[in-house]
């Protein structure tokens, strides 16, 4: 493990990453790692665990923190999961990383700055920077995300994230909606969430799993039955392993495992648009 790596040195503030390299000889595929907690709080060592396992099972975890707002507002988190991108490609050789095969993995606020990793390229306007070395990734696994802000007209929350009201930049709501940019050259994605979530409604995964399929994107969809946003988190291993699977197959081209589908009920998307 190297802990507390510089991957980018700002004026206001320098942002670390921990960085798990699996024994043997590489390269190894990459997984970029992103914490929760609203884009306000939060910290990488919350996803310790999970970058652990993601070492263990043979990939390069880059688990890293970023610029948290009110402080720092949108387009700075978005801006920061890029360059780490981009620095791991840049840093390949001494990690051990395939520059080529980068896959993206985050929950809830982490969820939804990985699906705009997947979502958005140079003509989005998120990059933060021009450089010749791509922040592109080839998977992305995403769980509970918030994948539609304009569903939040009235959050607080969200005003402090996007300093605007939908009111007053409608634009910005869209631009930071992970939904507003899908497209057909959207890399594949993993979505899971539970049933019973009342932080980040069902339907943000839902819709946002809709948007996919009709732009013709392979993505998968995990239903947890009868957890909530926080129990998902610390306690629903099943959507890890699963994640895994998925990477297995788009970042290392084994054959997707068949895996019992976990029962639950038919869901009608337009029941869950509200």
């Amino acid at each position: 493990m190297h802990k507390n790596v510089v991957y980018s040195q700002l004026p206001e503030q320098i942002l670390f990453a921990d960085i798990y390299v699996p024994p043997g000889k590489g390269p190894f595929p990459g997984i970029l790692v992103i914490h929760g907690g609203g884009w306000c709080r939060g910290k990488r060592t919350e996803m310790n665990g999970i970058a652990k396992r993601f070492a263990k099972c043979g990939y390069v975890s880059v688990n890293i923190d970023y610029r948290l707002a009110p402080r720092f507002v949108f387009p700075a988190q978005i801006h920061d999961c890029k360059k780490a991108v981009r620095w791991m490609r840049e840093n390949a050789k001494l990690y051990q990383i395939d520059p080529d095969r980068i896959g993206v993995f985050g929950y809830s606020a982490g969820a939804h700055l990985a699906a705009l990793l997947g979502t958005t390229g140079l003509a989005n306007g998120l990059e933060g920077e021009l450089s010749a070395t791509s922040s592109r990734v080839q998977a992305v696994a995403a769980g509970a995300g918030p994948m539609n802000l304009m569903k939040y007209p009235q959050s607080e929350l969200i005003v402090q994230f996007l300093h605007a009201t939908i009111q007053g930049n409608p634009e910005i709501f869209r631009q930071a909606s992970p939904i507003a940019s899908v497209s057909k050259d959207n890399p594949p994605m993993f979505l899971y969430h539970g049933r019973w979530d009342r932080i980040v409604h069902i339907s943000h995964t839902l819709d946002f799993k809709a948007a996919l399929d009709r732009a013709g994107v392979p993505a998968e969809l995990y239903l947890i039955w009868a957890l909530g946003h926080i129990p998902v988190f610390l306690f629903s291993r099943s959507a890890i392993t699963r994640s895994i699977r998925f990477f297995d197959q788009y970042l290392k081209n084994l054959p997707f495992p068949t895996v019992q589908q976990q029962k639950f009920d038919k869901l009608n998307i337009n029941d869950y648009n509200s």
